[in-house]
């Protein structure tokens, strides 16, 4: 009966302090959580509890304290307790402590921290963009990192322009686990960006014999083969993702649209002929697969398939805001300013609801 009794107080008095928290009423919770163990010993969840409140008031060193106070009494501590610690110090730019604190408390035989308080750091590092410390901690603990993981680091380095250390990264990243398909897009995305085009055949090989692609490897795939002037193997491999996930859909359509068509005049030439056997054989195609198309045409500057392909649209569609927003701005980015107008005036005449594409138009525009 004794050990129920303290249960109920621990029970009652916990969820009084959780309570608290909730409400951000730090006096109070703390005022409970002094009561609370002046009677029985607080769970790890509740001792949680008042650490985050600590740190939501600043008190860093207290919170700090608490954690001590349970080393001695030996209660292993909730695992999300060291993620809120790594949190407050990442929010305040403390990188140096948040990584001393964490190999400190790893050598503890009450409780470490687990892989959840690693990975905001390194996320943390990484947006930061501290790349050289943040590759010292993947060193330490990359046997707990796993793929999705791994390719958050990838983005963050290549978003950062810093291939080399991506690159790095990919390769330890090989040494623990298995890229999937997410990675190569990653690789091949960011490869594109810093128009590292030398690297892009090499990866692209090694992406299709690593993994089967998804839609998005595909999209990647047809752009960085076209970025580099392969247009017959862009379209080969536009080909297998058609026999791998036919008969496509407009979206899956619209992907190797976007990629064939917006980075050179022979890609969009491949693209109007894709585009073409989709549309005799019946396949299927939306609104956005014709405005992809569009603004490819005006993008690439290709006058006279652009007016022949807005007639072609003209005759197949309704008048709606995504087509007739996409071909005013495929008429701009051709350089084509008084036909733009034109067709804005014709939407008017039609009625035709403005949206974000004409929108953008008419600023230009004007």
């Amino acid at each position: 009966m004794e050990a129920t009794g303290i249960d109920r107080i621990r029970l009652f008095q916990g969820a009084l302090i959780n309570a608290y928290v909730s409400c951000e009423a730090d006096l109070d919770a703390n005022r409970m959580f002094e009561k609370l163990k002046s009677n029985v010993e607080p769970s790890p969840r509740i001792w949680k509890a008042i650490i985050s409140s600590d740190l939501r008031s600043g008190a860093i060193s207290r919170a700090l304290d608490r954690l001590s106070e349970m080393r001695r009494k030996a209660i292993r501590p909730d695992p999300y307790t060291f993620t809120d610690l790594v949190q407050y110090y990442v929010s305040h730019r403390r990188f140096d402590e948040a990584t001393k604190f964490l190999i400190a408390e790893s050598s503890s035989p009450h409780g470490q921290p687990d892989s959840l308080a690693w990975i905001k750091l390194i996320y943390a590092l990484g947006k930061a963009q501290k790349f050289e410390a943040q590759l010292e901690i993947v060193k330490q603990v990359k046997p707990i990192l796993q793929v999705r993981q791994w390719n958050i680091i990838l983005e963050h380095l290549g978003k950062a322009y810093r291939t080399a250390e991506m690159l790095s990264m990919f390769s330890m990243m090989k040494t623990v686990v298995t890229p999937n398909e997410t990675t190569y897009t990653t690789l091949l995305t960011n490869l594109n960006r810093a128009k590292r085009l030398d690297l892009i055949e090499k990866f692209v090989e090694e992406a299709q014999a690593t993994v089967q692609p998804d839609l998005f490897l595909y999209s990647a795939i047809i752009k960085s083969l076209g970025n580099i002037g392969k247009w017959k193997m862009a379209e080969d491999v536009y080909n297998q993702m058609d026999q791998h996930f036919g008969p496509l859909k407009a979206q899956s359509h619209n992907i190797a649209f976007h990629a064939l068509g917006h980075e050179a005049d022979e890609g969009a030439d491949r693209m109007l002929a894709v585009f073409h056997n989709i549309l005799n054989s019946g396949g299927d195609l939306d609104e956005v697969s014709w405005a992809t198309v569009l603004q490819s045409l005006g993008h690439c500057r290709k006058i006279s398939e652009l007016k022949e392909f807005i007639q072609l649209t003209e005759k197949h569609n309704e008048p709606n805001s995504i087509i007739w927003g996409a071909m005013v701005q495929a008429l701009l980015k051709a350089g084509l300013k008084e036909e733009a107008k034109e067709k804005m005036e014709q939407m008017n005449k039609l009625g035709v609801r403005k949206g974000f594409l004409t929108y953008r138009a008419a600023e230009e525009l004007s």
